[in-house]
């Protein structure tokens, strides 16, 4: 956003409008609106980054469908804002550039540098790294592969440097450019492949396990959508595979990449660590301490301290640093103190707490939870704060295995997930409050 400037004078009384469109939402007019205030002068679309930022958040960056983009209008001018912006398509084996976001292109040159990393099906691990394409000449808008570089299926992508990006995009080296429709049967094939992979594999020594490891500290170091690799979807759509994947990380020394990323792994992805079932935490662990070989054991129950710490870590970037401690203590240990029910003036102060960007919260998301269990009193109140409440209560009955709870990692389920992301993201320490205090009264109710 800031290679671009926006030139504003006028009447102070203007305001700029950020919402979102894609050819996904059926009924656009119940697409969420933010303003704000317009900024006079030159001033940099960065500037409105944090609305930019909520909408994305709020209806997700959905980088690989191309009509998704945020709108922000000002004085009636329309400005899409996507973080991919640039198509390519391939011919005889070499990546061409197109930019459609333009009615002329014929002047059109490419800027930055483009890379790939191979995704063939036996490929080794030494063999998973990125290369830099050879641009064909300064004018051209083509780039081939290295001559030395051997590999047919790959992803093509642009650095993180550049100011229009590609989308990332999988290509065949030996085949023409796939459709729509074969794209997505070939991404959900594969996903199902690497699902297979890795609930079989050990998570030790799988080769499966450390490639999607490396597939993650290659998406963060290039800025790139975690989606991009379908290795780590496979493991976002199922939470066994999460709590492997963060061990996994752990042995491969990729902890402070995952602690640093995985606020962005958890938008992306649609998920959240904490919604975990407690149960699978404490059966990876297990499985985990099963599979170490005798020789291996001194050594790795020595740092068991460390993986522990990594799982605080992650849950103080996600959750609220306040419940980090006694929350992973619970996961290992399945030991928690009793809660009990909200009262009125706790419901009361929460509410006093949950502010949107405009009046009566239109701004907020709104979806009906529906809970298993009663945690506080009912009373009248604004749709966005049930909203918010018992988004987090949700949240509390998925980590907590309640009977029928609305089922957070499934498909069917997956707006209710992202309004809970949100309203954690935006409301972390009261969500975080929320959601731990349900914990300790399921857990209570339990015994």
């Amino acid at each position: 956003l800031g290679h671009y400037n926006i030139i504003s004078h006028g009447d102070r009384n203007r305001h700029v409008d950020v919402s979102y469109t894609s050819e996904n939402i059926e009924e656009s007019t119940k697409i969420k609106h933010l303003q704000s205030n317009v900024i006079n002068g030159l001033v940099s679309l960065a500037d409105y980054n944090d609305l930019i930022t909520r909408m994305f958040n709020l209806y997700g960056a959905n980088s690989f469908n191309r009509s998704s983009s945020v709108v922000l209008n000002v004085s009636g001018k329309e400005i899409l804002i996507r973080k991919f912006v640039l198509e390519t398509t391939i011919e005889k084996g070499k990546i061409v550039i197109n930019d459609t976001t333009q009615e002329s292109t014929d002047n059109f040159i490419y800027e930055g540098d483009l890379y790939a990393f191979p995704v063939d099906e036996e490929l080794t691990f030494d063999d998973f790294n990125t290369v830099k394409l050879v641009r064909l000449g300064e004018t051209e808008n083509i780039f081939s592969f290295p001559e030395d570089f051997n590999f047919k299926e790959v992803v093509v992508f642009s650095g993180p440097e550049v100011r229009r990006r590609i989308i990332p995009k999988y290509y065949n080296r030996d085949k023409s450019d796939f459709d729509k429709s074969k794209r997505f049967t070939h991404s959900a094939d594969v996903t199902r492949y690497w699902s297979q992979k890795l609930i079989t594999e050990n998570v030790m020594t799988g080769k499966h396990w450390q490639e999607v490891c490396k597939a993650f500290d290659m998406c963060s170091n290039y800025n790139l959508p975690f989606t991009t690799y379908n290795g780590l979807k496979s493991v976002a759509r199922n939470p066994i595979l999460i709590v492997k994947f963060v061990i996994a990380m752990w042995i491969n020394e990729y902890k402070d990449v995952l602690s640093q990323d995985i606020d962005r792994f958890e938008q992306e992805m649609v998920i959240a660590l904490h919604w975990i079932p407690s149960k699978v935490w404490s059966k990876c662990m297990e499985e985990l301490l099963q599979t170490i070989p005798q020789q291996l054991q001194p050594m790795i129950m020595g740092k068991m301290q460390n993986l522990v710490e990594l799982i605080k870590d992650l849950f103080s970037s996600t959750v609220s640093t306040d419940i980090a401690t006694e929350f992973t203590s619970y996961l290992i240990s399945d030991r928690l103190e009793p809660g009990k029910n909200f009262l009125t003036p706790e419901i009361n102060n929460f509410k006093m707490k949950i502010h949107g960007i405009s009046d009566l919260n239109h701004d907020l998301p709104l979806i009906k939870f529906q809970l298993q269990g009663s945690y506080y009193p009912r009373q009248d109140m604004l749709l966005s704060y049930r909203v918010m409440i018992e988004s987090a209560m949700c949240a509390a009955e998925n980590t907590c295995s309640v009977e029928n709870c609305t089922n957070l990692f499934s498909y069917e389920c997956k707006e209710h997930a992202r309004i809970a992301n949100f309203y954690r993201k935006y409301f972390k320490e009261t969500y975080s409050e929320i959601f731990f205090r349900t914990v300790k009264i399921i857990s209570n109710n339990k015994k």
